[in-house]
């Protein structure tokens, strides 16, 4: 976003997490950065039924915040039960502190919140989210080119399911096309100038590429040194540009070759500060052997700040070779994708 966007108070919080989190949560428990000059995500987990689980549940969330512990953060609970709101929030909060900071607990449902615990006035401690706050946030989000979120939790995941367009033979050609070039530099590297004059043309306009030019992107990333120019192109700041690129390419391909896909589409995701559709993205990995795929889900996995991502300078550049025709014991089959760049995880608990 150009400007920051103000939140003012726990209904601003209740309306701007659906933005945040690409859906509508329903039965969540949600960990909200209330500083936010301290860029932090927004981490959910699935409310139980059962009372006596919400310790464990609690202490697995403030696990996977211990990377970003510090600071102030709000506990949201969204259920229409108020018994549960109130046992969850209250078993995070003890979870969370004191390494950080719980500044207030909200159970909230639908348009209507309600602060847990303040011993406020209730004219204050509830209320109800205006049609004009839900607005100004949704003008806010559009306007940086994020789409509207999705109306539930299944149906973000749902919206990595393939969309049943059949690429096969358009991405074997290019794959043909590809092989034909070899290994021979100028060839490969006028193909790295055409990824990256596709990937900044959707960037710009943000409408989906050509079937021809989808499969041909799709063939790419197949190959180690292009997968990885891929991967360097992204940046922070188009993190979420990135994310959509890949994410439409992979419920277009076929299923062979959607591992690199996948991992393209999680690592956007996760760049951005989006661990859900990271999570989705990496559901579709077909070769759960896949070393750049296993440290996408690493890094998702162990709350790896994106904030702290560093992207890398060129490395020195190998033989392009496909994945699948690398023998498994050659130490050259998954280069690294960082080439000198740095992921720090930083403080653990």
């Amino acid at each position: 976003m150009s400007e920051p966007l103000v939140i003012a108070g726990p209904g601003d919080i209740v309306a701007v997490i659906p933005h945040m989190l690409g859906a509508r949560p329903e039965n969540s428990v949600i960990v909200f950065p209330v500083d936010q000059d301290r860029p932090r995500p927004v981490a959910r987990l699935d409310i139980p039924e059962d009372l006596a689980e919400h310790r464990d549940v609690a202490a697995a969330l403030a696990d996977s915040y211990a990377s970003y512990a510090g600071g102030q953060l709000m506990v949201v609970a969204f259920t229409d039960r108020l018994e549960r709101a109130t046992s969850i929030c209250e078993a995070v909060t003890q979870e969370l502190e004191p390494d950080s900071t719980v500044v207030g607990q909200i159970a909230a449902q639908g348009d209507t919140w309600l602060r847990l615990g303040s011993g406020l006035p209730s004219a204050i401690a509830q209320g109800t989210i205006t049609q004009a706050d839900r607005d100004r946030i949704a003008v806010a989000y559009v306007g940086a080119g994020a789409r509207p979120p999705y109306d539930s939790l299944d149906q973000l995941r749902a919206s990595f399911n393939p969309t049943g367009e059949d690429l096969s033979d358009a991405v074997a050609a290019a794959t043909d096309h590809i092989e034909t070039g070899g290994v021979w530099e100028p060839v490969v590297a006028a193909e790295e100038r055409w990824m990256s004059h596709a990937i900044e043309g959707f960037i710009a306009t943000g409408g989906p590429l050509s079937s021809t030019d989808a499969a041909r992107l799709i063939a790419d990333v197949q190959t180690v040194r292009l997968r990885d120019h891929a991967f360097m192109a992204m940046t922070r700041e188009e993190a979420g540009a990135h994310a959509a690129l890949w994410k439409d390419l992979l419920t277009r391909c076929p299923e062979e070759p959607r591992t690199p896909v996948a991992s393209l589409a999680a690592f956007g995701a996760w760049l951005r500060g989006d661990g859900m559709g990271a999570r989705h993205a990496l559901e579709r990995v077909t070769d759960p052997t896949n070393r750049m795929a296993q440290l996408v889900r690493a890094m998702v996995e162990l709350g790896v700040n994106p904030a702290n991502y560093t992207p890398p300078e060129p490395a020195s550049r190998g033989d392009a070779v496909r994945d699948a025709d690398m023998p498994r014991h050659d130490p050259r089959r998954e280069p690294p994708v960082t080439g000198g760049g740095t992921l720090d995880r930083g403080p653990r608990r």
